[in-house]
């Protein structure tokens, strides 16, 4: 008990550290990064445009975890048209950010990090903003991944959130990733509001049920942590949630399945000990803490 408690910890407190790998060792994404690496591009995106969208928005976070810009700037340089090399450099931008803010609450990120940190999200922003009237299958991505920034970006109008949104809907109403990212985005530890997370909760959809699974985890996680919500009741919700979802099973063909896998373990080393090795053992391809 004291040890999972000692883990908790230090998940809330400076100096947190972890290892993260968007490519989650997939032999798919592990080659997709090698082709961008050998500068095949126009293999790249035709491997992006083949992948469901699981594997799509791993992907381009995949590139993006990829450090040096000298990749991404190539492919710029020899196709300076090609929305789908901006929209990767968008996501370099992005993943490159979250790595140097780290997780922790924003006391506990220095000064120069929290500057590097907003101004690529500025540059990304903009990126992405210039791709507003993208056309082609990667729009949703350009949607999920301002989603992704938005939380963070001190927006003085939250409508361009729900308008985003919406918009990703009318592309792919069960796409887990955009579900995830407009959650996050409206929490209200993020700016958002209990009246968003009410109208949002009406509309969440039943199927595919790993997108109810990850969201309801997902609000689980923000009760525990940002609430410390610890009353018996709310305790045993979550405790009967996560059982019945650890005895049904999660479908081992979709990567969103990582998403759930974390906010098990870390719910797990609170509320269920007796999970949470198996939940770091499944997520650890993807997050590592130990």
């Amino acid at each position: 008990m004291f040890q999972s408690l000692f883990q908790m910890a230090k998940r809330l407190i400076k100096g947190y550290s972890y290892t993260k790998n968007e490519h989650c060792n997939d032999p798919k994404l592990l080659a997709l990064v090698a082709d961008f690496k050998q500068q095949n591009f126009d293999k790249v995106e035709e491997t992006l445009l083949s992948f469901s969208s699981d594997y799509r928005e791993f992907g381009f976070k995949s590139l993006g975890e990829v450090k040096d810009t000298n990749f991404v700037n190539q492919w710029i340089a020899q196709a300076p048209d090609n929305d789908t090399a901006k929209l990767v450099l968008a996501y370099h931008k992005v993943v490159q950010g979250w790595i140097i803010r780290g997780v922790g609450s924003i006391n506990s990120v220095e000064e120069e990090d929290l500057k590097k940190f907003r101004a690529l999200l500025q540059e990304a922003k903009e990126i992405l903003f210039s791709l507003k009237e993208m056309t082609s299958e990667f729009a949703i991505d350009r949607d999920v991944c301002f989603l992704t920034i938005a939380k963070a970006l001190n927006l003085e109008d939250r409508a361009i959130i729900h308008q985003t949104f919406q918009h990703g809907l009318s592309i792919n109403p069960q796409h887990i990733g955009l579900h995830i990212a407009y959650f996050v985005a409206i929490s209200e530890k993020w700016g958002g509001s209990q009246e968003e997370l009410n109208a949002y909760f009406e509309q969440v959809p039943s199927e595919p049920a790993l997108l109810s699974q990850c969201i309801q985890a997902l609000y689980y996680w923000d009760l525990i942590k940002v609430y410390q919500v610890d009353d018996e009741q709310t305790e045993a919700k979550v405790k009967d949630f996560m059982m019945q979802v650890d005895s049904q099973g999660v479908p081992k063909d979709n990567l969103y399945r990582y998403e759930l896998y974390l906010r098990f373990y870390w719910l797990s080393s609170v509320l269920l000990e007796g999970l949470e090795e198996k939940y770091y053992q499944l997520v650890k391809p993807y997050w590592d803490d130990k």
